[in-house]
């Protein structure tokens, strides 16, 4: 009879408090995993969209070894004086780069990625550019539409490319945009700026000599301004319609920040973003 007892305590089941204790065990360890889980695949989306904006550099740099020195034009007019298309579109037209993902960013910006075709810009439509959340440092390198794809900017001509900044994220349409899109993209919240903040509160950028970093969108502009190419002197000038114009001041030094700047991107990118 002992023996019988023995047997039937052996198989037992848990009890009710039992089971309780171990789905709450299991419900708080997910709770701790999960949130890191979160945290290391948009880690991952990050780095591959630091990836895609290497490799476009490198199809750039392709370019210009083929175009020449010349880097491509922002817009090159297919149609004078009615049509034109991006430099993006002319990459993929000519198999320097590729379509579809490599263009947008894995992280998802938050209001997306387009494309500048379909628009009227300078009395040109656009007939042709790709969905993409990548364009150049207009600041820099934007250019007049031109007939020819290279510009008469030679990468050897940047004084300062381990400094200077080539690719940004981007959610605008346009292929080049210009430290004058700080105010743009304002929600209703405020927090909806040009510029790329999702990954963690900041944007990736691509330098002139091909090396990745992130970083907030007001620090590419403090200490020693990334915007330029280290000799030019630009300030931020009102225009009488309402908007805003880079104008070269040359009693500003080589090496400078933008304070101005700054307070203007306060309404666009703020709390912890930058």
């Amino acid at each position: 009879m002992k023996r019988h007892k023995c047997i039937k305590r052996a198989l037992r089941g848990f009890t009710l408090i039992e089971l309780l204790v171990v789905i709450s065990i299991i419900a708080v360890l997910m709770g701790i995993l999960l949130p890191s889980l979160g945290a290391a695949r948009e880690t991952a989306r990050a780095l591959t969209c630091m990836s895609d904006m290497r490799q476009l550099g490198v199809m750039i740099t392709v370019f210009t070894v083929d175009y020449k020195d010349k880097l491509p034009a922002n817009r090159i007019i297919t149609v004078p004086g009615t049509e034109h298309v991006t430099w993006r579109h002319w990459l993929v037209r000519l198999g320097y780069a590729s379509t579809e993902d490599a263009w947008v960013c894995p992280s998802e910006a938050p209001l997306g990625a387009f494309s500048e075709e379909g628009m009227v810009m300078h009395g040109r439509q656009c007939t042709g550019d790709v969905v993409a959340n990548y364009a150049y440092n207009g600041s820099s390198f934007w250019s007049e539409a031109s007939t020819s794809p290279g510009t008469a900017k030679g990468i050897g001509q940047i004084v300062r490319p381990s400094h200077t900044i080539l690719l940004l994220e981007s959610q605008e349409p346009f292929p080049d945009l210009g430290i004058w899109m700080h105010t743009r993209r304002l929600g209703d919240d405020g927090y909806h700026g040009s510029f790329g903040y999702w990954h963690k509160g900041q944007g990736n950028w691509l330098r002139a000599d091909g090396s990745g970093f992130r970083m907030g969108f007001r620090d590419t502009m403090l200490d020693d301004c990334m915007w330029h190419n280290g000799q030019e002197r630009i300030v931020i000038e009102s225009t009488n319609d309402g908007g805003s114009t880079e104008v070269v001041d040359t009693t500003l030094p080589t090496v400078h920040e933008h304070p101005e700047w700054i307070a203007n991107i306060a309404p666009a990118y703020a709390g912890t973003w930058n």
